[in-house]
């Protein structure tokens, strides 16, 4: 049950933070350039890390596609991932039965 609240109220933060994205103006601007003005040599750092990890094809293929989103869309997709997790947890023990007779 707490697990539930908790997840859910992590959806609803990171679906008002993309709201609060898109309309401060940053609809329209990438996650690298927003990534770029925070700090030059994060891309770099980032680059670095994940082609030393995973590779050269999770950069191509996984990582850059990400950076070419536009920066609300990061946290509206983690949101509505949480908000499914949120629903999907079940709310009752399994091992609680109902003491009614049907």
């Amino acid at each position: 049950m707490i697990v539930q609240r908790i997840l859910a109220i992590l959806s609803a933060i990171l679906l008002v933070a993309a709201a609060a994205l898109g309309l401060l103006g940053l609809r329209g601007q990438s996650l690298a350039v927003a990534l770029d003005g925070f700090d030059r040599t994060l891309l770099d750092h980032l680059r670095d890390l994940v082609m030393a990890t995973l590779g050269g094809w999770t950069w191509a293929n996984l990582v850059l596609p990400l950076l070419m989103r536009p920066v609300w869309l990061v946290p509206v997709c983690l949101g509505v991932i949480v908000g499914g997790l949120a629903l999907s947890v079940p709310s009752r023990d399994p091992s609680e039965r109902s003491h009614r007779r049907g």
